[in-house]
């Protein structure tokens, strides 16, 4: 595992660390690209992350599940393509990534929502919560059932997330973390709130599919 990262300010303390599942080799700080109201420096690597200090953790998407969401879960999804009759055998990949989510974050499980959004990169006004956001656009009528989330960038190019501690509806401070193609983050939304990072380098439609669970 990367070495994690604390981060700290006036609301609190949260780290951000790769998780077992995230296959990159390099340094986990190279993640973060800016710091607004907050300090950063080396974490301990021992204690209890759920319960001392939330956690920001990255994963990496396994290819043979990312070649499956493209070509059966992200078409109904979209409704380019009608669900089919498989029963079981639909829904693969989320099932497998919710499992291999677990080893990210424990309390990761079912029931999980899907939310796929393919969208332009946000305008300049910051302060919505992401999860809160995909719920009111896929209709889900409880955004704040969710307490665990994930992001999965399914693009070829890099998102960028602003990370806070949650105080009450908004965020203490801003960190801005880079999200790789392939990559993930996976976070407890009672404890810190992820934004979209707006405007940026790129203007090309981001794509992402983000996992909700109570």
């Amino acid at each position: 595992m990367n070495a994690a990262i604390a981060i700290s300010g006036r609301a609190g303390a949260f780290r951000v660390e790769g998780s077992r599942l995230y296959l990159d080799g390099g340094d986990i700080a190279n993640k973060l690209r800016n710091i607004e109201g907050f300090t950063a420096g080396a974490a301990d690597q021992g204690g209890d992350t759920e319960h001392d200090t939330p956690a920001i953790r990255y994963f990496s998407i396994p290819n043979h599940l990312h070649e499956r969401l493209w070509l059966a879960e992200i078409p109904v999804l979209t409704g380019a393509a009608a669900q089919g009759c498989g029963g079981e055998e639909d829904w693969k990949a989320l099932d497998a990534l919710t499992m291999l989510l677990q080893l990210a974050e424990e309390g990761f499980a079912k029931p999980v929502e899907a939310v796929f959004q393919a969208a332009a990169p946000p305008a300049s006004e910051p302060g919505m919560d992401i999860c809160a956001a995909a719920a009111k656009s896929a209709g889900l009528d409880e955004p704040d059932a969710w307490t665990r989330c994930a992001w999965l960038n399914l693009d070829d190019h890099a998102h960028r997330a602003h990370i806070g501690m949650k105080a009450g509806q908004r965020a203490e401070g801003r960190v801005e973390l880079v999200i790789e193609p392939g990559e993930g983050i996976v976070w407890r939304r009672d404890r810190l709130i992820v934004e979209e990072a707006p405007g940026g380098q790129s203007d090309s439609v981001q794509i992402k599919l983000l996992l909700l669970a109570g």
